[in-house]
């Protein structure tokens, strides 16, 4: 896989461990611009396949991001009281549970900065 190859986005592979601030300052960031730039680029996808890179650095982070242990507890009784209503959206949420809080840090953190500056 690409991201243990280069042992980036917050991930330190010798100890097996997956850190929770390189994961919000280097993994979520690098989710968001990539979504931005495939998005933005994706007319240009379908006659050149140099994009496979952008795709790659996205699938891996959003990986890393869903395979770090946050609240498991939490996640498991979430989706699980959610399969009463809907199967397909208790396994949305199991999924993207992880970078869910991400984005709520993330969006706490620019409110904060808001506020205070």
């Amino acid at each position: 896989m690409f991201d243990q190859e280069l042992e980036c986005c917050g991930a330190e592979f010798e100890k097996n461990h997956i850190s929770f601030f390189g994961l919000l300052t280097l993994s979520f960031p690098v989710i968001v611009i990539s979504f931005v730039l495939l998005v933005i680029l994706s007319p240009l996808r379908l006659f050149k396949k140099r994009f496979q890179i952008l795709e790659t650095l996205f699938r891996s982070c959003m990986k890393l991001i869903s395979e770090k242990p946050l609240m498991a507890k939490t996640k498991c009784s979430l989706a699980g009281s959610m399969f009463k209503v809907s199967p397909r959206l208790s396994g949305l949420t199991f999924k993207y549970f992880n970078f869910s809080i991400y984005l709520f840090v993330w969006i706490l953190i620019l409110t904060l900065l808001k506020v205070v500056f």
